[in-house]
Parts: C-alpha cells; structure tokens; sequence
C-alpha cells in the first residue's frame, strides 16, 4: 500500500527551489516529455531542463496542455523548433503496442532530433526519487515563467496530486542528464 505524503511534507520542499531570472549558457539540455492521448484525464507535458558544468540543474520552460493526437504532436514538433536541433527529446513510452506505435509517430515527426523513447519502469514515486533529491538540497532551480506555479503546485502536493505529469517529464529529464558527463 501507497504511504501518504502530506501536502508540503511529501517528496518536494517547495522553499528548496529557487526562481531565477537568467541562466548561465554553455549547459546541456533535454526535452522531456509525458503524454497524454486525449483531451480528457491526464495532461501532456513538456520540461525543458539543464545540467550546468557545476552539476546543478535548471526548469527552463514547461509546456502543458489537453490536446487530441494530432495537435499535441504538432506542439511536440514546434516546441522541438524553438528548442532547437541540438536539444534531445525523451519521451515516456507507456507499455504495450499503443506506447511503442505513440512514440515512433512522435520519432517520425521529428527527423533531423535526437529523440527516443524510454520505456517507464518503477512507479512515480520511485522514478521522482532521484530528482526529489537533488531539489530538497536546493540543487534545481527553474527560470522565471508563467508556468512556475502551477509547475511549484504539482511538486509539492506529489504524489497526491490531482495532476503528475510535470513531475515526470521532469523525472525523465533529470534521468538523462545526471547520467551525462559535462562537456
């Protein structure tokens, strides 16, 4: 059974982020994405996160939304632009057929990126661990933005939250780069 974490005592100490305004350049990057197939339930969600020559981490940019398949895969795509080539994508791959065939479409879609599909493996809270770690010592800091918030909000009510799907493309995220060496 599923221990209960309080609203602010739970995985995130929301007092441990801190906002900033401009980030060192010369980080590496990462697109993570958390998909939802309807406009109905879950949300989709895409984190943009930074690894620093420091080992500390920075949320640049969050994008959230209820679309169908066709139109969050075009968000995908043009969020993909504005990030630009060099930054990868990672995508959780949910199991079975329906997962694999979402993210080859997703894969097709965006030639010219790095991107792949990584299959999820543990439950949330097992795979926010490791992130959680990192923003209770003050190691991960997010870009000032609109989306700070409701981003904040999620995090500190994880895992009982109404929504999780900017925890895990953060998770998915922080997998990637803290397995990379800097430069």
């Amino acid at each position: 059974q599923q221990r209960p974490f309080p609203r602010g005592g739970g995985f995130f100490k929301r007092d441990s982020v801190e906002v900033v305004e401009h980030v060192a350049e010369n980080r590496m990057m990462v697109r993570g994405w958390d998909l939802a197939a309807s406009k109905t339930g879950k949300r989709t969600a895409g984190v943009l996160m930074s690894k620093g020559p420091d080992d500390s981490y920075v949320v640049h940019d969050v994008v959230m939304g209820k679309w169908e398949p066709a139109q969050r895969d075009g968000i995908i795509r043009r969020t993909a632009e504005a990030d630009g080539r060099g930054v990868p994508v990672r995508i959780e791959q949910e199991p079975g057929s329906g997962g694999i065939a979402q993210v080859h479409a997703i894969v097709r879609n965006l030639q010219g990126w790095s991107v792949e599909g990584v299959k999820a493996t543990g439950s949330k809270e097992v795979r926010a661990d490791p992130v959680a770690s990192q923003v209770n010592v003050g190691n991960v800091k997010i870009l000032a933005g609109n989306w700070n918030e409701e981003f904040l909000s999620e995090m500190e009510a994880f895992p009982n939250g109404k929504y999780l799907d900017q925890v895990d493309a953060m998770s998915l995220c922080f997998d990637y780069l803290s397995t990379k060496r800097y430069g």
